[in-house]
């Protein structure tokens, strides 16, 4: 209300994992260090109708690819503040368990002098005319893992083995409501897939857009 900014409300349950996790890895300790790329956690206060649940609020991102990449570069910084922000949830003992593409997402609010609308995203707030937009070059990104509603958080004497089989991408082999495995190698498992699936083909029509060009 103050600024005016975009936010995103979530409704969580007060005594939740998800809730725990984020307060603490979204923490003032946590926030010192640079390899945290988890979504900032700006407020939560308690639902008025439900009083076993809270509203988180967060800041209001987009995909890694709205708007869409632009140079090599841009790419291989996405990529870096991934890698960095996985290496930070793991040394803090905590496993996303569903980092795919649509779980890390962008402030991109700088790239847009003008604001965009929150479902007409191409468009002014007001959604009457197109809204310009920067390149990214000009504006320094920051990227983020959001959603922890399936993370789990290990102490150092917990086995780092779950169960389960949630989670938007359903790839990965070891996923099993019976048969104990490492989601700390399903992260890295899901990690890769959004460099197969989202960042190896960009990457490869950034490089050599020529190419690209003479195919079009």
């Amino acid at each position: 209300m103050s600024d005016g900014k975009l936010v995103y409300l979530k409704k969580v349950g007060t005594e939740s994992q998800e809730l725990q996790i984020l307060s603490y890895l979204t923490s003032e300790e946590m926030r010192r260090d640079p390899r945290n790329h988890c979504v900032p956690l700006l407020d939560v206060f308690p639902d008025a109708f439900e009083p076993d649940k809270a509203i988180i609020v967060m800041p209001f991102l987009r995909y890694i690819n709205s708007p869409p990449f632009e140079r090599i570069e841009d790419v291989l910084e996405c990529l870096d503040q991934i890698l960095e922000g996985l290496v930070f949830i793991h040394d803090q003992g905590v496993a996303h368990r569903d980092c795919a593409f649509k779980n890390i997402m962008m402030d991109a609010s700088g790239l847009f002098p003008r604001g965009f609308h929150p479902i007409m995203q191409h468009k002014l707030p007001d959604a009457q005319g197109l809204a310009p937009v920067l390149s990214r070059d000009t504006i320094p990104i920051q990227y983020y893992f959001i959603d922890f509603g399936i993370s789990t958080r290990f102490t150092a004497d917990m086995p780092k083995l779950v169960v389960g089989r949630n989670g938007l991408d359903q790839e990965p082999p070891e996923l099993s409501q019976t048969a104990p495995y490492d989601p700390f190698k399903l992260d890295v498992f899901l990690i890769g897939n959004i460099i197969r699936r989202e960042l190896h083909a960009v990457s490869a029509i950034l490089s050599h857009p020529e190419a690209n060009n003479e195919r079009s």
